[in-house]
């Protein structure tokens, strides 16, 4: 069971400054390896923040770009992020929408990648 979290950062500036905060502070990684319980609302088993990738287009009326966005999915035993990391991330001046929660219905990957 996955849960997912869309993120909308107000300034694009602070990008790389909120993926050190992410996993330095609202998500300590040491922290949740050491202890399966260390947060509460369950076990985490895995996490992921996607960043977004499309610049805006420039073009009136196309697209505005979404490199302000995140999509962070929180893999375990989780019944939510908690509310107080949910208040951290809004501090850092994000909007949180919570998207629910999701099972892996299909997952394929190349084998063979080429870097």
């Amino acid at each position: 069971m996955s849960n997912l979290y869309l993120i909308k950062l107000s300034d694009i500036e602070k990008r790389d400054d909120f993926i050190k905060f992410m996993f330095e502070e609202v998500f300590p990684v040491e922290a949740i390896e050491k202890d399966d319980r260390v947060f509460r609302g369950g076990r985490i088993d895995g996490l992921s923040l996607f960043g977004g990738s499309n610049s805006p287009s420039g073009v009136e009326g196309g697209s505005d770009g979404n490199q302000n966005e995140f999509l962070l999915i929180i893999e375990g035993l989780v019944s939510g992020a908690g509310s107080a990391r949910i208040d951290q991330i809004k501090a850092f001046g994000a909007e949180v929408e919570n998207l629910g929660n999701f099972h892996n219905a299909f997952n394929w990957t190349r084998q063979d990648k080429q870097t």
